[in-house]
């Protein structure tokens, strides 16, 4: 029997957007519901993962890179048409929800569903609300946060895991008040989920292994910088050290031979099919900022050495680097100081003091959220559902 309950989630191309709305629809597939994913041709890489029991929809969004005449009327012709197209079409067959994870793809969704008046949900993975969904925070009815984000505490509110007390008072909330910040937390992909709280060994007089994984935005400078760092660490440390190396393809060639040059096993590849044994299997992850991978690097409980993206869009990287480090699960290095004499006292300093590894990792997971899924979907599912 085809559900009557039907959800529209839409998400930027990027992992960082992707991932978490991925998360949120295997729960919705769970819980019966129909469910339509949005993305663009970047998500290309990474719809994959979702069940064919899920409609993809990939649509034609296109960022504005340069700022001419030809890319604003491309940009413009795209979305107007997006927000045509969607409206029409959910004023024929209204869904019951459309969720939007941000990212510039989501503007059009967002808007289409203001057009044809179906309810508008949010979630921001990150600790400063993105452009788009700043855009339509007002005209939603729920904005989801991943990460806590600056303002009054009493104004968002907070939903302990596996407590429907706090569910059902979001839900009476939202009844009243438009729109309703909730800290749910980043929902994560199944996989992550089941290395929950994993069995961390610090190092020691033992094999050690680092994960080095920085995203899709200008990483470029872990390979440069990493590589060194690790050939000017003592040749006891580098003897037991295995590295698990995420870069560009025109990157592996230069970062294979450095790590070859340090004597250390390594593994370097454009893109981790299993990032999460990769996590769990390391005692350290060298990392860019971004909220999605912050949140499974806590739920498996793993220190970190962060690097924050300066140029991510209001500075975003460094504020979820902060609430890290302000957790204790993570060291901090700007970009600025991201020099490799820096990064190998960092790490030499952090395999010389196995209790502070256990103290990182004790807190990474007392930081997250694991339950952030099944209390997203829950949530919609209680407020949003259709009555058979």
């Amino acid at each position: 029997m085809v559900s009557i309950n039907h959800i529209y989630i839409s998400a930027g191309g990027t992992g960082g957007h992707i991932f978490p709305a991925i998360a949120l629809a295997e729960r919705m597939l769970n819980l019966g519901w129909q469910v339509d994913f949005i993305t663009d041709k970047r998500g290309k890489n990474y719809v994959r993962y979702l069940s064919d029991k899920i409609s993809i929809k990939i649509i034609r969004a296109n960022q504005i890179k340069k700022f001419n005449v030809f890319s604003w009327a491309q940009f413009t012709y795209e979305t107007l048409f997006s927000i045509f197209y969607w409206s029409i079409k959910w004023m024929r067959n209204r869904p019951n929800v459309v969720v939007g994870f941000g990212g510039y793809t989501s503007f059009s969704i967002c808007a289409a569903s203001l057009v044809s008046r179906v309810p508008l949900v949010l979630h921001e993975q990150n600790s400063v609300i993105g452009r788009v969904n700043k855009i339509f925070l007002n005209k939603s009815s729920c904005v989801a946060l991943g990460f806590p984000v600056q303002g009054k505490s009493s104004d968002i509110l907070q939903v302990q895991d596996q407590t429907f007390n706090d569910l059902a008072a979001a839900i009476r909330h939202m009844e009243k008040k438009k729109p309703t910040l909730i800290y749910l937390g980043n929902p994560v992909r199944s996989e992550i989920l089941s290395r929950k709280n994993a069995i961390y060994t610090p190092p020691g007089d033992w094999p050690i292994a680092i994960l080095v994984v920085g995203g899709s935005q200008s990483a470029d400078i872990f390979g440069h910088v990493v590589p060194k760092s690790i050939l000017s660490l003592p040749i006891e440390s580098r003897n037991r050290l295995r590295v698990f190396f995420q870069a560009r393809h025109i990157l592996k060639e230069m970062v294979e031979s450095d790590l070859e040059r340090a004597g250390v096993r390594f593994e370097v590849s454009e893109f981790f099919d299993d990032i999460s044994d990769k996590i769990a299997n390391s005692q350290l992850v060298i990392s860019r900022a971004g909220a999605s991978i912050l949140s499974e690097i806590a739920i498996i409980g793993r220190p970190s050495i962060l690097v924050p993206l300066p140029s991510a869009k209001d500075d975003h990287q460094t504020r979820n680097a902060e609430i890290m480090k302000q957790a204790g699960a993570s060291i901090v290095i700007d970009q600025g100081d991201f020099l490799p004499e820096i990064l190998s006292k960092k790490i030499e300093l952090f395999l010389a003091s196995p209790n502070l590894g256990e103290a990182m990792s004790e807190r990474a997971v007392k930081f997250s959220k694991p339950q952030a899924g099944e209390n997203f979907g829950l949530l919609l599912n209680q407020k949003y559902r259709s009555e058979e």
